[in-house]
C-alpha cells in the first residue's frame, strides 16, 4: 500500500520504495522484526529479478528504536545474491557501535557477509555516495 502518493510502500511500521537506477530504500520506524526483514528481502529480491541486476539497499535509521542482530540472522544466512551492497545512514550512537562490532566480527571470521560491501553514515547524501561510486567501480 502506497502512501500519500509519495512512491512509498508500507513494510509493517516502515516505508520502502525503489529510486531509479538500482536502490531499494527503507525508512525504518519503531521496531524491525523478523517479518519486517523477511518483508525486505522479498522486496528487494522482486526488484532485483524486475531490473535484472543487483540492488543496493539504503536503510535510513533515524527513527529506528529497536533491531536485533539476531533477527536479521533468522532470515540471511549468507549474503543474498540480489543485493550489491548495503548503506546505512542515520543510526544512533548505540546502532553505530553495535553495527561496527558486528561488522568487525564477520570480517575477523571470515563469513560470507564481510565479501558484500556495508557501510554506515551521518546522512543520505553521503550513503548515497558512495553508492555512487561503488557503481562506478562496477
Amino acid at each position: 500500500m502506497s502512501t500519500q502518493n509519495d512512491g512509498w510502500d508500507n513494510l509493517g511500521t516502515h516505508f520502502i520504495r525503489f529510486d531509479e537506477p538500482d536502490i531499494v530504500v527503507c525508512r525504518l520506524t519503531g521496531a524491525v522484526t523478523a517479518a519486517d526483514v523477511a518483508a525486505g528481502a522479498a522486496y528487494m529480491e522482486k526488484t532485483a529479478a524486475r531490473i535484472g541486476r543487483g540492488i543496493f539497499y539504503l536503510s535510513i535509521m533515524t527513527d529506528l528504536t529497536h533491531y536485533s542482530p539476531s533477527t536479521a540472522a533468522k532470515t540471511f544466512k549468507e549474503p543474498p545474491t540480489y543485493l550489491r551492497a548495503s548503506a546505512m545512514c542515520g543510526a544512533s550512537y548505540h546502532q553505530r557501535a553495535l553495527f561496527g562490532a558486528i561488522n568487525r566480527a564477520t570480517r575477523l571470521l571470515g563469513l560470507e557477509w564481510s565479501k558484500l560491501p556495508v557501510e554506515m553514515f551521518a546522512d543520505e547524501a553521503s550513503a548515497r555516495a558512495w553508492i555512487d561510486e561503488l557503481r562506478r567501480k562496477g
